[in-house]
């Protein structure tokens, strides 16, 4: 019976020298801390590989076919670039930022000499960083059918799950040319269109109608317009706008002027 017996080790040994630490950290804070923590690495690092694939894509698009080449009036139409090319990678990215008593917001905006882009930002206050933002868009070129795509993340830390957005829009180059766009959020979806038309020399209208259809079934209509007028090398602009939901009471208008010599 003896030849038989099993030596085993002692089984508290690991949790002693575990439980000191464990104890020390506190379970809760440390899973919290970690899983906010990577939630916010994983975030920025989707935005950053989404935004550069956006921004390479205009590199396979770039090429023209036989047809467009040979036709002289086939690139009339197109957008504004970025400009040169920069050979610097640091040359095309634009910082921007804003301190308040609420606190500072920054962003880093990466532009591609097509027009596609990339952005980070971030808002911090005093108890820390209150919002990440990841935007990446892709700018099509006016002669082709492709909409403008722009896709959107926005992380809050400490709350579950992030915004999502996802935006489509195309310009058309008839009659006032509107601008389509649909856009599809956490929520709902939302579809626009808008236009400008040049009234008469100094007076320019701006038309701007979305209608929101949310995931429950309601369904809006939002109208804001603006009126331009020139006056001499400033302007006045005057705005008005509201909700079919709200009626009269939605109703919202503003004025503003820029005059100057």
């Amino acid at each position: 019976a003896q030849g038989t017996r099993a030596v085993s080790s002692p089984p508290s040994c690991p949790a002693l020298f575990l439980r000191p630490r464990a104890a020390a950290l506190g379970p809760s804070m440390t899973s919290r801390s970690s899983s906010s923590l990577l939630t916010n690495l994983l975030l920025v690092a989707v935005g950053v590989v989404v935004g550069l694939a956006v921004v390479k894509v205009p590199e396979f698009l770039q090429t023209e076919t036989p047809a467009a080449a040979a036709s002289p009036g086939s690139q009339t139409m197109t957008h504004k670039h970025a400009g040169k090319p920069k050979n610097n990678f640091l040359e095309n990215v634009r910082f921007t930022g804003s301190f308040g008593s609420d606190g500072w917001k920054g962003a880093a905006t990466y532009t591609h000499e097509h027009g596609g882009s990339m952005k980070l930002g971030s808002k911090i206050s005093d108890g820390g960083v209150e919002e990440i933002e990841a935007v990446a868009a892709y700018k099509s070129h006016d002669w082709e059918w492709y909409p403008d795509l722009e896709f959107a993340a926005t992380k809050v830390p400490g709350e579950p799950g992030a915004k999502l957005s996802a935006k489509m829009a195309k310009t058309l180059h008839q009659g006032v040319k509107p601008r389509l766009s649909a856009t599809l959020t956490n929520t709902g979806l939302i579809l626009g269109a808008a236009a400008s038309k040049a009234v008469n020399n100094g007076v320019k209208v701006d038309v701007d109608v979305r209608m929101p259809m949310k995931a429950k079934g309601k369904v809006d209509l939002i109208v804001d317009t603006e009126t331009s007028i020139k006056v001499g090398s400033g302007k006045v602009v005057g705005k008005l706008g509201g909700e079919a939901s709200g009626g009269l009471e939605s109703v919202r208008y503003a004025a503003s002027y820029d005059l100057g010599a």
